[in-house]
């Protein structure tokens, strides 16, 4: 949201416009508070909500569910479930993951990759990506969790991939890219955020030039993008922050190949 400025001078229309300015603003943020719905079809709901004078963007993701076969499962659980894990990232973040019951049953199996190779064969599928990323070989560059869900009929919960943030190489806009995939198998439902945008972000649906159809909403003024695909069970998110305009965020998404 911008902050306003003293203006100065006597323009009586100037002074109006501004006026009128400030109020539509009010109105903007008075309906940001209760959950302003910016966009919904039958995949994504788009909401931006107001708190302690930060607006939000929150996007609810619906994608079909799938059966996990069972050479999948058995990658997933031949390893070890944590109630508390914790781990540096090789963009100098550190992944945590803390469920508080150490003592309890559950848990969740989590296995850290440096490879899209060694992620998807843990998965037995591919999955989308953008060819202008690279990570660091041999680096702490993914995360996958997986938490076995006793409410199912299987057993199976969604399993959740967490990218280290790395610089694209195609735009020239020196954007940095964070990548996000839930792969769906007991439940249909994923969540998304920009945080700290202002009331100018938009929607704009998009079609690759590999054929992706994707969900694109900018905040230009903040230099956030979150580029949404789904396709079956698996959803991908990529958030994008940097100097950027709407044909380079148009020029990553061409980049994504499956």
């Amino acid at each position: 949201m911008k902050n306003a400025r003293e203006m100065t001078g006597s323009g009586k229309n100037r002074m109006g416009i501004l006026c009128m300015a400030i109020s539509l603003l009010a109105v903007m943020l008075t309906a940001c508070g209760s959950g302003e719905k910016i966009y919904e079809d039958d995949r994504i709901k788009a909401t931006v909500t107001e708190s302690n004078g930060q607006l939000d963007l929150s996007v609810r993701i619906r994608s079909s569910t799938a059966p996990m076969r069972e050479a999948v499962r058995k990658n997933l659980t031949e390893g070890e479930l944590y109630h508390d894990f914790r781990t540096l990232m090789s963009d100098g973040i550190y992944y945590q993951y803390q469920d508080g019951t150490l003592d309890q049953e559950g848990g969740v199996y989590i296995y850290v990759y440096s490879s899209e190779a060694e992620l998807e064969q843990a998965l037995g599928q591919s999955l989308p990506n953008s060819s202008g990323i690279s990570w660091p070989e041999g680096g702490h560059n993914f995360v996958l969790t997986y938490r076995p869900d006793a409410g199912t009929p299987e057993g199976d919960g969604a399993v959740d991939i967490q990218a280290a943030a790395a610089p694209e190489a195609v735009t020239g806009e020196e954007l940095q890219v964070s990548w996000d995939v839930r792969v769906n198998y007991g439940t249909d439902r994923s969540n998304s955020y920009m945080d700290n945008i202002t009331e100018d972000v938009i929607h704009e649906g998009y079609t690759s030039a590999q054929g992706l159809a994707v969900d694109l909403f900018m905040d230009e003024r903040t230099g956030q993008v979150l580029v949404i695909w789904t396709e079956e069970n698996v959803c991908c998110t990529w958030s994008l922050t940097g100097e950027l305009t709407m044909d380079s965020v148009k020029k990553f998404v061409d980049t994504i190949e499956l």
